[in-house]
């Protein structure tokens, strides 16, 4: 993977890799502009109840709630910060970032740790995309998640039977 984030911003890489560091946060998810053309985030209304977004120029009773995740995965080459948006958050978390801003706000505990549970230290295939971007004016590397698959036994088998071939 390091020789792919080489290989420039087109390159996508699959990769067989364990989630580290998922704690159930708020910061997963951002309140988004129901448009599903815009999807900006909202920022809360003081003056009004509600949720403006600023480039529909609307406000909105309730936000819809997008995901925006950043965590370390790691594989046998090292660790990586990966971001997860939108409806890839779905396919981690096995529920809409909607149903994940519920389960926070219902502040039931157990649920939460079962769903911890569910994903850290869990191995996926991880469709990336390598990413350069600059802040505080230094080159910083990350990987994109384009797509995530459940590691089955079956597809692994499949995997190392036609990479022995």
């Amino acid at each position: 993977i390091h020789n792919a984030s080489q290989g420039g911003e087109e390159s996508m890489v699959n990769l067989k890799a364990t989630v580290f560091n998922l704690y159930m946060t708020d910061k997963y998810v951002y309140p988004g502009c129901p448009d599903n053309n815009c999807k900006k985030k909202l920022t809360e209304s003081i003056l009004s109840k509600g949720y403006f977004c600023s480039l529909c120029n609307v406000l909105y009773e309730n936000p819809a709630y997008y995901y925006n995740i950043s965590i370390i995965i790691k594989d046998c080459s090292g660790e990586f910060w990966v971001d997860v948006f939108g409806s890839l958050g779905d396919k981690l978390f096995g529920m809409s970032a909607d149903d994940y801003k519920k389960l926070l706000q219902s502040g039931n505990d157990e649920k939460l740790r079962n769903l911890q549970n569910r994903i850290n230290y869990k191995t996926f295939i991880f469709q990336v995309k390598p990413k350069v971007t600059f802040f505080n004016n230094s080159l910083k590397k990350k990987l994109q998640i384009m797509n995530i698959e459940k590691l089955t036994y079956k597809t692994e088998i499949n995997r190392i039977l036609q990479s022995i071939n």
